[in-house]
């Protein structure tokens, strides 16, 4: 890999609930970051104008599973629980959502 270069991995998550107060926004960066399970938190990023992966998982609801190409956390993140990103140019399908009965 060129230095530099961010390694991708397509992985599956089971998102089951929002984490750090769902959709956070600034003027440059839109994240929605989840819990999964068994344990760990999932960050979809997006920008203020293309934020079509954030947008297809809250269409479809949580808890539901995810197919994904993601990268690595930064550290920081990762101290905070953080298992992987999923930037906004990286696909997302929502492979599976689950309806709760009340």
């Amino acid at each position: 890999m060129a230095e530099g270069e961010v390694s991708s991995m397509i992985r599956t998550f089971r998102l089951v609930g929002l984490d750090e107060g769902g959709v956070q926004e600034t003027s440059k960066a839109k994240r929605l970051v989840c819990a999964i399970k068994p344990e760990g938190k999932v960050a979809i990023w997006g920008s203020a104008k293309s934020h079509g992966n954030i947008d297809a998982v809250l269409k479809k609801g949580i808890p539901c599973t995810v197919e994904c190409d993601c990268i690595d956390p930064a550290e920081w993140a990762k101290a905070k629980g953080h298992v992987a990103w999923v930037p906004e140019e990286r696909a997302l399908c929502v492979l599976v959502s689950y309806f709760r009965m009340e």
